[in-house]
């Protein structure tokens, strides 16, 4: 059996790792945030140092990253924005009608929307504590 010949009984064999794991990450990731505020803080008050740990062979460090160039469309002359409007390299996005909201631009944008694309998510929910057992492969539960 490979990966993606998996029976109902093998991924429902799966839901309570995959619940345990969730909740480990999840947990492990408030750690880690709370430990690297902590190391952040400190090399935000101490520019250009590094921490080493010559034992463990960790190395800690604050590392510039620089975000993607902003455009600045109305300084631009009226030409460049036709050629840029042909090549449909101009859009219209969500965060930008919410930023436009009231304004008569926003209402007369509107009508134009279609439909974003669609995506499948996971979604796993515990409905009872993880003690209860399953019996019949693809039951229903009687309280879902």
């Amino acid at each position: 059996m490979t990966d993606y010949e998996l029976t109902a009984s093998d991924i429902l064999a799966l839901l309570r790792p995959y619940v345990e794991a969730r909740e480990q990450r999840d947990a492990y990731a408030g750690q880690v945030e709370r430990l690297a505020s902590l190391i952040k803080g400190y090399l935000d008050a101490h520019t250009g140092e590094e921490m080493y740990d010559g034992e463990a062979g960790i190395i800690a460090k604050l590392q510039e990253r620089h975000a993607s160039p902003t455009y600045e469309p109305a300084s631009m002359p009226p030409e460049l924005i036709d050629r840029l409007h042909k090549a449909g390299a101009l859009g219209v996005s969500p965060a930008l009608l919410r930023a436009l909201e009231g304004q008569e631009i926003a209402d007369l944008v509107k009508p134009y929307a279609r439909p974003g694309s669609v995506t499948r998510a996971l979604t796993v929910v515990v409905a009872r504590p993880l003690t209860r057992e399953w019996t019949v492969v693809g039951a229903r539960p009687p309280w879902v």
